[in-house]
């Protein structure tokens, strides 16, 4: 897709920028501490949940 422009207001732009959005929050959560029992509870709600498991599965196709 590269050199074509998207309309960042297009439903393809829209879904593009929240996917970055994923990305970004990834970042930031890179340098927290994970340690946390409720972040830990998190995490594995986050590795159970069926949204999230089809976007992976989305990025492999």
């Amino acid at each position: 897709m590269a050199g074509h422009p998207l309309d960042c207001r297009s439903p393809e732009g829209v879904t593009v920028g929240l996917v970055d959005s994923i990305i970004t929050a990834a970042r930031v959560l890179r340098g927290r501490d994970l340690d946390h029992p409720a972040v830990r509870e998190a995490l594995a709600d986050l590795a159970e949940d069926e949204d999230v498991a089809r976007l992976m599965s989305a990025s492999r196709e």
